[in-house]
């Protein structure tokens, strides 16, 4: 059974496997000491995730527009997961919709210290936001040099990288694929 989410580069498909290790070799040149936090994320971590700190509306709307998708396992996955705890929406991507469900993305922080994260800095403290904001600049920029697209410049996913465009992944990947690349992983809903 696979993993329900990794922080492995091992856990990615070859070709991101490559670029996230040629992402890593990159920041070390550049000095930049960084954790790699996410990888490989199953279907059911990513319907948890989604789930979390959105009202029924939402989460209803979201398994209507799988449904309409045709990927009505992918809508399903969000009931199967149940009501998550938390506040704060953690990601815009259902099910299906990350390119951490296919192997294609990775999720890093620069450490700003031995005790500190780039994303644990309030904005209030100045210096140490302005540090962390270089940081995360030198992290984008080892994406780009490695042939990624970096969720930086989106405005608000400075973590993620991925092997892929803005496009949703169920835009370019064909049931068929979605269907053989869930038999691979072994997604059959019962992590």
């Amino acid at each position: 059974m696979a993993k329900s989410c990794s922080r492995s580069i091992l856990d990615l498909r070859p070709s991101m496997r490559a670029a996230a290790a040629e992402v890593l070799v990159l920041c070390r040149e550049a000095g930049l000491d960084i954790l790699v936090v996410g990888t490989y994320r199953s279907i059911w971590e990513q319907a948890r995730l989604y789930r979390r700190g959105r009202t029924l509306a939402e989460i209803v709307a979201k398994q209507a527009e799988l449904d309409e998708r045709g990927q009505a396992c992918l809508s399903a996955a969000i009931d199967y997961v149940g009501p998550q705890s938390g506040r704060r929406i953690v990601t815009r991507a259902g099910p299906g919709e990350s390119y951490h469900n296919w192997g294609r993305a990775v999720d890093c922080v620069p450490w700003l210290d031995v005790k500190t994260l780039a994303w644990d800095v309030d904005s209030d403290d100045v210096e140490p936001y302005r540090w962390a904001t270089e940081l995360w600049q030198v992290y984008g920029a080892c994406v780009h040099q490695a042939g990624l697209e970096w969720g930086g410049d989106w405005g608000w996913d400075k973590p993620h990288c991925q092997n892929g465009t803005t496009t949703n992944p169920l835009d370019i990947m064909s049931p068929p694929d979605t269907e053989a690349w869930a038999e691979e992983m072994g997604w059959h809903g019962d992590e």
